[in-house]
């Protein structure tokens, strides 16, 4: 993707004031890190940060705990983000084991596996999990928080955290080959540092990136899958 431009919106219009709608009291949620809708209507995916074991959690929409998975056979060092990504009609999460701040770690993890539902067992068997090995390019050890995967090609995202310029980081994961090891390539630098967080629509539409103190916004020109764009007040980088 050379010369790809990114623009980052600065415009408080686009979004109105949050309203809150519950409080993750449950003890078992203690440093939740990673959130993704699921499947059924009002619920979400969510993790915990380094310290818990290899488990995933089903909230409602206020925030209560309705049932908690734990992925057989899976040791995790620091998850930071989960995501979902459709494969041949069926949808699959994928919890992304990234983390990594002392820079010790090469090889990050994914571990992806077909969405349970509410009603499923509470151990995701581990003949269900694939796990993908993804590293950053040349012997760079990054330290990573947030994955994204766009809807339109399942491409996956990986954006940096503590680099001068947080920078995007992509590879095919997800193309059905049985290869388990793959390097990601470098796509786009961002305009900021410390980021956080990421997401893009189900429609592959539009990206949010969030750092330490802002949330970033990008429209996807129609048509164009090479630059995003949005309108209003930009922030803009181009990478050569």
């Amino acid at each position: 993707m050379s010369g790809l431009r990114i623009y980052a919106q600065n415009n408080k219009d686009y979004f109105k004031t949050q309203i809150p709608l519950g409080e993750l009291k449950d003890a078992q949620l203690k440093e939740v890190s990673g959130i993704v809708a699921a499947q059924e209507e009002g619920c979400f995916w969510v993790h915990n940060d380094s310290g818990d074991g290899a488990n995933i959690y089903l909230i409602d929409r206020q925030a209560n705990l309705l049932k908690k998975f734990r992925l057989e056979g899976v040791d995790v060092v620091d998850c930071e983000d989960m995501d979902r990504v459709k494969i041949n009609g069926k949808n699959y999460l994928v919890l992304a084991d990234i983390g990594n701040n002392l820079g010790k770690r090469t090889w990050a993890s994914l571990y992806v596996f077909p969405e349970p539902s509410a009603n499923d067992s509470l151990v995701i068997s581990k003949k269900d999990i694939k796990t993908i090995f993804v590293k950053f390019p040349g012997q760079k050890r990054l330290d990573a928080e947030s994955i994204m995967v766009d809807p339109r090609d399942n491409m996956l995202y990986i954006v940096s955290k503590r680099e001068f310029h947080s920078t995007v980081y992509a590879a095919a994961v997800f193309k059905g080959v049985q290869q388990q090891y793959f390097t990601l390539t470098k796509v786009a630098e961002l305009p900021f540092t410390f980021a956080t967080a990421s997401a893009i629509d189900p429609t592959g539409r539009e990206m949010l990136i969030k750092n330490i103190t802002h949330i970033f916004y990008w429209k996807r020109k129609p048509g164009n899958l090479g630059e995003v764009h949005c309108n209003g007040n930009q922030s803009r980088c181009l990478i050569r």
